[in-house]
């Protein structure tokens, strides 16, 4: 048979299968290039495609070059942060270029060879033996080129590759954090005969326990009448006889769970098509519980002889929607999302090795979550592979419908391209080809058009939505498509919806919290090891300069232990306040389950694993079935002798849900239950369901005690618990004997409150007295609410690391002193300080000189910035003492009275330890403080 003497090219291509039939004929070039640089452009102009030696070191391929040291220690900018970093072993923005010599194997003689790339970003230009064998611009897209006729008879043949920045936007949040470039999946050859499959995809029917295998075939000239048959397509069942043909048989086998032949068709292809279906017995579908994979072995047969094989995996699953629920085969699911930015700190570049993902995806459905979003971007196939296994649904967003949150406030950028004339095209046949590419994956099947686009952005260009969600559905019937994640629109298309919870009760579909909600605990400078030197540590370099420059570096561990337990409570305490309150949500969007470089977001690190919540911890909020409780983050604190009362709730999403639970609750403190009890209720599963008020009486104990309420919902064998701490506190605290609340001396006081020093009472102090100064304007350094944190925010984690990078703080760190006598605490402020502190700044030690040595709490600073703050401290001047607290002390409290009473007692006692000297400079500004402080304000 005679070939075509041009050149096909083929999107996608399969590259880096996950099974290799026995039959076909595959080889991997990956491993050693060639490899140079090209900053002035000259490669095309010398001809550095004609010979090997002009390419003058070696690269690995897959990989990116940046991440193997090719470029300089330049830094860039970070477009979101607004820093400057280097974020890979080496910064270069520009050309280079790939070369390696090959052979085809000699039993591949009269096959087509096929050249195939998994990926190259961004963009590349291709030539083998000197000749241009074509381009690529879709840097999502794995291709392939017919270079049979380009190949020289059974010699060395040399492939050049040039890789350029024309398409640099098409990547997306490919290079949010810096610009990578390079042959980043496998290459490899291939052969088949003058007939192909094209395009090998699997529509499953979870209801009817049935398949549509549609291939498409794709010919060269003379092979298989080159598909002039008739334009349908016949559809066979598994014993149906032949039809009219086209010259080409495809044969399917099914392989099962158990690695057993369950099912098998074969059937005559006809305009170059064939589709096939089949029933399959005893189905096992696929869901986050049990990710049951089938496989497909697809044989091409021309005249009786091979011409090409396919293998791939997939699923029997249904996705759809009912009302308000999210249904995965016909059952109401919570989807509980992580999400993902592109932060690949092992490679630069995307990932390929399957193990790395697997175990990174298990740990997050250990963690209990059912699906992840993929951040504008869309992962590789050895990820979606990963995925398939562990259960886990993929949103992937290949930014169809423009940049990053349009142009907010927020996001002022120009991220990624709009589908305006001269990326519209583009745009569309990326998403697509990217489709097709995942089109057997069941975890890929959720599809998002843009992030956070505000409906008047979306309406600019309202057909190109609705197109893009046609074609999605063409490509993958099973896939579930929205438009943008951040909003709702009833004009615009959605199988469900991604908003805040408060629009829940105006949409009609199920709605899913929207990215909840940042929170970033102070960045772990222990992970820095486990970098491996391809993307360097460069949000740790920037915590380590900033706590330098700060006299801070000796505070790092506690201040990352301290912030990670400060994150876990506020994500355990708002994921299921969210849940509770919204009694119809579909899912919520955790945003993140996994840090990035420069935001500690996620439950794990950015290596996904554990920061400070344990699988089991994590489960009672982020599991299929929780219970919930009323108490928010400024009702933990309870007096002896008051009743104790709070509200539980149920949100029941196992499967299959329970049918009549017992729930049953205890209060332990001082290491004994206390109060225990159980409460009946008219359970209803697939929504948040109220279960009851707990009662008790708190008891007398000798001392401020922390306790705890459990909480255990259980039927026959399974159990689920959950668990708030509390604190029990005495009504009475008044103040010692000696210690006077005034503004001025008072011949009688030993110790002296206020919030205004003043030059008589610094002459005080220097004689002997001591004063307990409490906080005003000008000792503190207060912030501005960021991004949605209106309150709590001087004890709450910073959301996101957005700039400013001044703005709100990251926990706190308490020292063991005998100024807090025995008030509880654990070396940080839990939510026994949250009435304390929430909406109270601290001290700007910093600014005051007052950081010369530890306070005895101290409050952690944004970690880039990391300005040293504290809440309570002290400095003795002449023969006494000044006690600083920033804490608000209102007597309502009956946590502010006990901590006031502590530190007069410690005031007024006369064994204190050591503390440092007040300096003059220290004084001045202290007094300039209480100067001001008297200012009328109208």
């Amino acid at each position: 048979m005679i070939m075509k003497q041009c050149t096909f090219k083929k999107e996608p291509a399969v590259v880096n299968p996950l099974f290799a039939h026995p039959d076909e004929k595959r080889i991997r070039l990956s491993g050693d290039w060639r490899f140079r640089l090209d900053p002035g452009e000259a490669g095309v102009s010398e001809k550095w495609f004609q010979y090997p030696y002009m390419l003058l070191e070696n690269i690995l391929v897959p990989g990116c070059w940046q991440g193997q040291g090719f470029g300089d220690d330049s830094e860039v900018f970070h477009k979101e942060v607004e820093v400057k970093i280097r974020t890979y072993k080496s910064t270069y923005i520009g050309t280079g270029w790939y070369g390696k010599v090959f052979t085809v194997p000699s039993g591949w003689d009269g096959q087509r060879i096929w050249l195939n790339f998994g990926g190259v970003s961004p963009s590349a230009e291709l030539w083998l033996n000197g000749e241009k064998l074509g381009e690529h611009h879709s840097p999502l897209v794995p291709f392939a080129y017919d270079i049979t006729s380009r190949l020289i008879p059974g010699g060395e043949n040399y492939l050049a590759v040039r890789v350029h920045e024309e398409d640099r936007l098409m990547e997306l949040e490919y290079y949010s954090e810096g610009m990578w470039s390079g042959l980043y999946r496998d290459v490899e050859l291939t052969a088949t005969g003058p007939a192909w499959i094209d395009q090998l995809s699997v529509v499953p029917d979870a209801d009817a326990g049935q398949v549509l295998v549609k291939a498409t075939l794709g010919f060269a000239a003379g092979g298989a009448d080159e598909a002039a048959g008739a334009a349908g397509a016949a559809a066979v069942t598994g014993d149906a006889g032949e039809g009219g043909s086209d010259g080409a048989e495809i044969k399917i086998a099914l392989i099962g769970p158990d690695g057993r032949e369950c099912a098998s068709a074969h059937a005559k292809t006809v305009g170059g098509r064939a589709d096939l279906e089949i029933k399959i017995d005893q189905p096992q579908l696929w869901c986050p519980e049990t990710p049951n994979l089938y496989r497909i072995e697809a044989r091409l047969f021309c005249g009786g002889e091979l011409c090409d094989v396919r293998t791939d995996r997939f699923g029997l699953v249904k996705l759809s929607t009912q009302g308000k629920h999210f249904l995965i085969n016909n059952q109401p699911y919570f989807m509980r999302g992580g999400g993902e930015f592109f932060v690949m700190a092992d490679t630069g570049s995307p990932d390929t090795n399957r193990d790395s993902w697997r175990k990174r995806l298990g740990t997050l459905r250990q963690y209990g979550y059912t699906y992840i979003r993929l951040q504008s971007h869309a992962q590789i196939p050895e990820y979606y592979d990963a995925a398939d296994e562990a259960g886990l649904l993929i949103q992937s967003e290949m930014g169809t419908m423009g940049p990053i949150c349009g142009m907010s406030s927020w996001h002022t950028y120009n991220m990624y391209p709009k589908p305006t004339p001269d990326y519209r095209e583009r745009l569309r046949h990326q998403w697509n080809k990217v489709v097709e590419r995942d089109v057997n994956h069941p975890s890929a099947n959720l599809y998002n058009m843009s992030n956070e686009l505000t409906p008047d952005m979306a309406l600019l260009f309202p057909k190109v939505a609705w197109r893009c969600y046609q074609e999605t559905k063409e490509r993958k019937p099973t896939a579930l498509v929205i438009w943008t994640d951040g909003q709702y629109s009833p004009d615009l298309p959605g199988d469900y919806v991604n908003a805040e919870a408060s629009v829940d009760a105006d949409c009609p579909k199920p709605l899913i919290q929207h990215e909840f909600r940042w929170w970033s605990s102070y960045i772990d400078v222990r992970t820095a090891v486990k970098f491996k030197g391809v993307m360097r540590p460069y949000g740790i370099e920037l915590v380590l300069k900033a706590a330098a420059r700060n006299n801070l570096s000796h505070i790092l561990i506690d201040a990352t232990k301290n912030s990670q337990r400060l994150q876990f409570l506020e994500m355990k305490g708002k994921l299921e306040g969210c849940r509770r309150d919204n009694q119809q949500l579909a899912g919520i969007s955790h945003f993140n389950a996994t840090d990035t470089a420069l935001s500690s977001q996620g439950v794990l690190d950015l290596f996904y694993e554990k920061k400070y919540a344990t699988p089991e911890q994590w489960l009672q909020t982020n599991g299929d079935t929780i219970i919930m409780s009323s108490l928010g983050f400024n009702n933990r604190v309870w007096t002896f002798g008051s009743e104790f009362s709070c509200a539980l709730s149920v949100s029941d999403y196992s499967h299959p849900a329970l049918t009549a639970p017992v729930l049953e609750w205890a209060i332990e403190a001082d290491g004994q239950v206390w109060a225990q009890g159980s409460l009946a209720y008219d359970h209803k599963p697939y929504e948040s369901c109220p279960a009851g008020l707990v009662r008790a009486i708190i008891p007398t104990f000798a001392r401020p005690t922390p306790a705890r309420l459990t909480a255990r919902l259980s039927e026959q064998d399974r159990v689920f618990t959950n668990q708030w701490d509390l604190w029990f506190f005495p009504e009475a605290a008044d103040l010692p004997a000696g210690a006077v609340e005034t503004n001025t001396c008072e011949p009688a006081a030993q110790a002296i409150l206020t919030n205004r020093l003043t030059p008589e009472l610094t002459d005080y102090v220097r004689s002997g007295g001591n004063v307990i100064l409490g906080s005003s304007e000008g000792l503190v350094r207060p912030f501005l609410q960021v991004l949605g944190l209106t309150e709590g925010r001087y004890f709450f984690t910073k959301p996101a690391n957005f700039p400013p990078l001044e703005e709100l703080q990251a926990g706190t760190i308490i020292r063991d002193h005998p100024m807090l006598g025995d008030f509880p605490h654990e070396n940080f402020a839990d939510l026994q300080f949250y009435n304390l502190i929430g909406e109270s700044p601290a001290f700007d030690i910093g600014s005051l000189g007052l950081n010369d040595e530890d306070p005895v709490i101290r409050m952690l600073h944004s970690s880039f910035v990391a300005r040293p703050l504290a809440l309570l401290l002290e400095r003795s001047l002449g023969k006494g003492r000044i006690i600083m607290t920033a804490m608000d002390m209102d007597r309502k409290f009956p946590e502010a009275r006990y901590l006031l009473k502590q530190i007069c007692r410690y005031a007024l006692g006369g064994d204190k330890p050591a503390c440092a000297e007040m300096s003059e400079s220290t004084l001045e500004k202290l007094l300039a403080a209480g100067e001001l402080a008297g200012t009328q304000t109208e």
